[in-house]
């Protein structure tokens, strides 16, 4: 459905707007993710916005949050997935924060349902800061193949088409990841990464990037669980990592549970703490089964 174009032109403001894609359109109900992005980015926010999120939906498109005008440490962005579930198939980042400021999502399950194995759940990128991703169940129901280059549940890189690229300056900084879920189809190699940052080449030694990510449970990974690179106060606190859906033998024959390289501090130490790495290589794996795993490198 279309908005108003009254609605459409106006800045957010208020606690009081929905997407339901069951109702009318209305000045404060989107009958679409898309349309309420393409207001976002369009016209911003003068006050603290909340949305709640009133029905499932799938969708063939990335839904690509921009830079928001007027987002501040007062006027917050808050989504609130009230359970629900949104579906999107694309090559790449299902959900994009693309230089993206002070947006919450919580307690939605966002599925990547692409099979391709260079798709990923959620990525920061072109310096994307005070973002929370809360409570959020970030899943792949239709993988099937293993790749050391492919994907993530969630990914700051420089680019967006690769997880793996770095950009000179951070792809995201101050961003907190917590409480959530990311998991498989039962018996999935996962995809190349859990949690995957590539910090800023030019930045890494000297200014904080200062991400978290805080109570997260990783059920499932084909290579890395966390890859920290050229980043600066990140912290890893109180993760559970398996790979409890993989089933079986199909991971990379060299596993990590953590990765940390040239990881510096600044305003706070780069902390790895209360972790805990278990089922690796995988569930039920004996002495007889050859692989090499790495619990920190």
């Amino acid at each position: 459905g279309l908005l108003s174009i009254s609605s459409a032109m106006a800045q957010l403001s208020g606690s009081s707007y929905t997407i339901n894609n069951a109702a009318a359109a209305s000045s404060t109900n989107f009958t679409s993710w898309a349309s309420f992005v393409s207001t976002l980015n369009a016209s911003g926010v003068s006050g603290p916005v909340t949305v709640t999120v009133q029905t499932n939906e799938t969708v063939s498109s990335q839904i690509a949050f921009g830079v928001i005008s007027g987002a501040s440490s007062t006027n917050t962005i808050t989504i609130n997935g009230n359970g629900k579930t949104l579906g999107v198939t694309c090559n790449y980042a299902a959900v994009l924060f693309n230089g993206t400021d002070y947006l919450s999502i919580k307690d939605l399950t966002i599925q990547q349902n692409s099979t391709a194995t260079s798709a990923w759940v959620v990525q920061f990128y072109n310096n994307a800061t005070y973002n929370t991703i809360d409570g959020c169940t970030l899943e792949f129901p239709n993988l099937s193949t293993g790749s050391t280059s492919g994907g993530a549940y969630v990914a700051l890189s420089g680019s967006t088409t690769s997880c793996t690229s770095t950009p000179s300056t951070y792809a995201g900084q101050y961003n907190t990841v917590q409480n959530c879920l990311m998991r498989t189809k039962a018996g999935s190699p996962g995809p190349t990464w859990a949690i995957i940052d590539r910090g800023g080449s030019g930045q890494y030694s000297n200014t904080a990037s200062n991400n978290t990510f805080y109570k997260n449970t990783i059920e499932n990974f084909y290579y890395y669980a966390i890859y920290n690179y050229y980043t600066n106060g990140n912290q890893f606190i109180e993760n559970e990592i398996s790979r409890d859906n993989a089933g079986t033998s199909n991971n990379y024959s060299a596993l990590y549970g953590i990765y940390s390289y040239y990881t510096y501090s600044t305003n706070r130490s780069t902390k790895y703490q209360g972790n805990t790495l278990r089922d690796l290589p995988y569930k039920g794996a004996t002495s007889g089964y050859t692989s090499t795993v790495y619990g920190m490198y």
